[in-house]
């Protein structure tokens, strides 16, 4: 499985921890350079997302690091789609490798299928208790495939071919964060799935969120837009 590792140019530290682990993992990968929203244009910004229908799918004002890190990971499925990659892993450069990864991208590989529509998520982000998830649809060398409908993260997390071209029609232009799992699963876009246990975590501790400490969520609304918001996300 090809393993693409995203990584703005400046985060020096955060590439130089990933790729130890990855090395001493002996996982290749490939290095992605992310495009980093606070250097956009005011005209790349209009062309990359529509900021009228991420107000109406999230209720507050897309960051510039949101706009972006969706951009990137657009990037990665469009590179797969070129490059005929059946099936790929996307990490992003802050994580925390299990010493089970390599185990289980060998495990995802032997259960998803190039021309479905399906993402794997490989890390546990909102620690999504078991008995959330949708039941085991497969079990081999202490993993479990689950399949489930919530997932908030992009930190590590595999999909195929179709999920990607699926992904790309979804959110171009960048209308939602790129962690809308749940919605793109309940609207019956992706078929999405949990490895059980998790091996990858995101270290905030040691890196933190650029994209969460940029979020600025609309907390003061009108009784207007607070109708408008709750009808958007009943949709």
């Amino acid at each position: 499985m090809k393993v693409y590792v995203v990584n703005l140019a400046r985060d020096v530290e955060r590439m130089a921890s990933v790729k130890r682990q990855l090395d001493a993992l002996g996982v290749p990968f490939e290095r992605v350079d992310a495009v980093d929203g606070s250097a956009m244009s005011a005209d790349e910004l209009r062309r990359a997302y529509s900021p009228f229908r991420w107000w109406c799918a999230k209720g507050w004002r897309a960051s510039r690091a949101e706009v972006g890190c969706a951009f990137s990971h657009n990037a990665i499925y469009k590179a797969m789609l070129e490059e005929g990659v059946d099936v790929a892993c996307i990490l992003e450069d802050d994580v925390e490798l299990g010493g089970g990864f390599k185990a289980a991208l060998d495990f995802v590989a032997r259960r998803l299928v190039a021309k479905r529509i399906q993402v794997a998520m490989l890390s546990n982000h909102g620690d999504v208790p078991h008995d959330r998830l949708g039941g085991c649809i497969a079990e081999e060398d202490g993993f479990e495939l689950l399949k489930g409908t919530y997932a908030m993260c992009t930190d590590g997390y595999c999909l195929t071919q179709a999920a990607a071209q699926a992904l790309l029609e979804q959110n171009m232009p960048v209308m939602v964060p790129c962690d809308s799992w749940e919605r793109w699963a309940k609207k019956g876009k992706i078929d999405l799935y949990h490895v059980w246990p998790p091996v990858v975590r995101q270290q905030r501790a040691r890196f933190g969120s650029m994209t969460s400490a940029e979020r600025k969520q609309v907390k003061d609304m009108t009784f207007f837009r607070k109708i408008l918001f709750k009808l958007s996300r009943a949709a």
